[in-house]
């Protein structure tokens, strides 16, 4: 007995694709380029879930993601797929087709060839025959998975790849005319991109570019080059928030006043535009050598004065990140205002001062319930030298009706500033 298993994609960035697979075999489906099933989704894990074909049965397994894994709209950990479900990977919605066939073969019959071998046209390894379909193609030859997408940009040559995420890859570029670094973005693509896609990565390009403040990463040039689409910002030397906390654990209390300081003046600065970034956390946070932070990334970025007039974010939609996110852009980030931001600059800075995120879980379930309805634990048990003037500035930041926040990460910045001016003071006095 063969079975045949068939993915057929009816919403998300591969809508209308259909994908085939033979038993036995096990695909690991994901938005990492190592996935056997590449698919592109913000919301979805690197290795999301497995789906393994043996004999006439297909078992699917959830790889321990933070979103989750839903089958006719209910979260699974392992279960058994039958013809007709429904699967949903974080906006991706995905028909499961099962077909169980007997194939009966000839013992003396030779295998046949279906046809010579392709090799990817970077590193020469085979192409898989299930990704041709769907593979890039470099001077004609296709391209695997692990070296898709490249890009060739008139006027630029990529230096080195400087971060990747669900939607795009980041490269430390040259501008040949002026012979600066700059870091370019690229969208992934396999195949043409679709309408939305090109609407959304056109809003990010635009949002970003509003806005020219010295703490945020300045938007400098947007193109195609088919099937690609691409934007240049600034380069910033320098390495994330996240990266610093990864390495030193909990951070010394000047250094978070004053990398905060600066965020909030980004965030204030990007309100004064009716921009919301939410998305903000220390991997978005560039610090370099000297102590000077920027905000990056407004790929989920949104201008408040046109909220839901395009389209892009719909109601019901959850964006941001898990850990950082507040209550009510799980449920709905269409309308959600700039307060959405105080809450996670102050779950930033709790992360940043107690080398912990406010919450952890290993569904999305156990997150929004944290996230709705529980409380950090108190910065006091990690450490005693913050204030409680700071302490209670992080707890109001990261309460859960935005009414009950601080109307603005001014007023945050405000009172980070009276911190700092009073260890500039001590130090004076003490010289």
């Amino acid at each position: 007995m063969t079975l045949r298993l068939k993915l057929q994609f009816r919403t998300g960035h591969h809508r209308g694709q259909t994908l085939e697979f033979e038993s036995p075999r096990t695909l690991v489906l994901g938005r990492s380029t190592q996935s056997d099933v590449q698919i592109y989704d913000g919301r979805i894990s690197r290795r999301h879930c497995a789906i393994k074909l043996e004999g006439d049965r297909a078992l699917i397994k959830d790889l321990g993601t933070v979103n989750g894994t839903l089958l006719n709209g209910g979260p699974i950990r392992e279960s058994q797929l039958t013809h007709g479900d429904l699967l949903v990977l974080g906006g991706t919605e995905v028909e499961i087709q099962l077909i169980r066939e007997r194939v009966d073969i000839p013992p003396t019959e030779p295998l046949q060839a279906v046809g010579p071998a392709e090799y990817c046209a970077i590193c020469s390894k085979p192409v898989p025959a299930d990704d041709l379909a769907l593979a890039n193609r470099h001077k004609g030859k296709p391209l695997c998975l692990t070296c898709s997408p490249p890009i060739e940009v008139p006027g630029y040559r990529l230096e080195k790849k400087l971060g990747e995420g669900a939607m795009g890859v980041v490269y430390m570029a040259l501008n040949e005319s002026t012979s600066k670094l700059v870091a370019l973005k690229v969208l992934k693509a396999r195949g043409e991109v679709d309408g939305e896609t090109r609407a959304r990565f056109a809003r990010e390009v635009n949002t970003a570019a509003q806005l020219t403040h010295p703490n945020i990463v300045k938007v400098l040039d947007c193109g195609e080059v088919t099937p690609h689409l691409y934007y240049t910002m600034e380069f910033v030397p320098g390495k994330s928030l996240k990266a610093y906390i990864e390495q030193h654990g909990a951070l010394p209390l000047p250094s978070v006043l004053r990398v905060s300081v600066q965020v909030a003046e980004a965030l204030e600065h990007a309100r004064e535009h009716n921009v919301v970034h939410r998305d903000v956390k220390p991997e978005n946070i560039i610090v370099q050598n000297d102590g000077h932070a920027k905000l990056a990334d407004f790929g989920l970025a949104k201008n408040v004065l046109s909220s839901g007039a395009s389209g892009l974010t719909r109601p019901g939609d959850g964006l941001g990140t898990l850990p950082y996110m507040p209550p009510e852009l799980i449920a709905d980030a269409v309308y959600a205002d700039h307060r959405c931001d105080v809450y996670s600059l102050g779950a930033s800075i709790y992360h940043m001062l107690t080398g912990q995120t406010p919450f952890t879980a290993k569904t999305p379930v156990a997150f929004f319930r944290l996230i709705r309805e529980e409380t950090p634990k108190p910065i006091t048990e990690f450490r005693k030298d913050v204030p409680y003037v700071l302490t209670r500035m992080i707890e109001k930041s990261m309460a859960k009706s935005p009414d009950d926040r601080y109307d603005t990460v001014a007023d945050m910045a405000m009172i980070m500033r009276q911190f700092l001016q009073s260890e500039f003071d001590s130090r004076q006095t003490a010289s």
